[in-house]
């Protein structure tokens, strides 16, 4: 039996209850209210508005290779273009004296290898030629007035036939040009770069050589390998054809890659196992040819010697 505290307490507690699930039911209206309106008003994800990557077309392309013959070795370079954008030749603001060739070939000779001249009126259908390596010409924002002048710059062949060690001059840029004169601008892939290939081993094939750069002293050329056909010698200019210096000298270790330098010298000459002596060049006013660097006469400097 219930007393009368029991029958009062009942209807308040009943009546906690009501307010409670009236409370408790708003709230969950509001807050799945809340829900499908946030819900609703979820902005969608923006539309991918960058730019697509810049489609690089195809120009042409350069390749360059050789061929053994009974007692030479020649090169040849290849200059396909395909596009009527860009040019064989240095930039010229005259169209009508522009290089109109599509198909360029020159062929070397193998002693000419410091300073590279085509051979005239040869054919070089007769020869079958390996390929040395190519490089496409590319202009990735389509820039108009395009000219390529890729050529082959410098090469030896080790005394040993084991290897060949060449520089090419990826030479291919497009000029913006004003009312007197026009400023060039270097495309991908420009520059020089040297390489070596085994005729011998076919597991090493074309290497790269790692870039030898001293200074403003960047312009390879090479000199001569030593008689054992592993070491050799790349002179580094400022310029090239302007005007007499003294190039900085690098030794390069076929075998390992390993580059040395050893400063502004003259009278090199290769001793064995990679021995070496010379005569480092001290400045002067003695001999100064025109336009040239001025240095103390050579015969007052000593003979030095050097190991790689």
């Amino acid at each position: 039996m219930l007393n009368k505290k029991g029958f009062i307490a009942l209807p308040i507690l009943i009546g906690v209850l009501v307010v409670l699930g009236i409370i408790g039911a708003a709230g969950f209206a509001i807050y799945r209210n809340n829900s499908a309106t946030t819900t609703n008003n979820i902005a969608p994800a923006p539309a991918d508005i960058s730019p697509s990557p810049n489609k690089s077309p195809i120009l042409g392309e350069t390749s360059v290779s050789f061929t053994k013959t009974d007692s030479k070795i020649l090169f040849k370079t290849e200059i396909n273009l395909s596009l009527p954008i860009i040019y064989y030749g240095f930039p010229d603001p005259d169209k009508s004296k522009r290089d109109q060739r599509r198909n360029i070939v020159t062929v070397y000779n193998e002693d000419d290898g410091f300073d590279p001249v085509g051979i005239p009126n040869i054919d070089p259908g007769k020869y079958q030629w390996t390929a040395l390596v190519s490089n496409s010409l590319q202009n990735p924002k389509v820039y108009p007035d395009a000219s390529v002048s890729d050529s082959l710059f410098s090469y030896q062949v080790s005394p040993t036939k084991d290897n060949i060690l060449f520089v090419m001059d990826w030479n291919r840029s497009y000029t913006e040009w004003g009312p007197n004169f026009g400023t060039p601008h270097l495309l991908p892939d420009s520059g020089y770069k040297i390489y070596l290939y085994s005729l011998t081993d076919p597991n090493k094939g074309l290497q790269i050589i790692p870039p030898m750069i001293f200074g403003n002293y960047a312009i390879p050329k090479i000199e001569a390998f030593d008689d054992s056909g592993r070491y050799a010698v790349i002179d580094l200019f400022r310029c090239w054809g302007c005007g007499e210096h003294v190039p900085y000298r690098m030794l390069l270790d076929t075998k390992t890659l390993q580059s040395k330098n050893i400063g502004e010298v003259i009278e090199f000459k290769w001793r064995d196992n990679g021995a070496y002596e010379y005569k480092e060049v001290v400045a002067g006013s003695e001999n100064c040819p025109e336009d040239g660097q001025c240095i103390e006469d050579p015969n007052k400097s000593p003979l030095k010697t050097g190991q790689f």
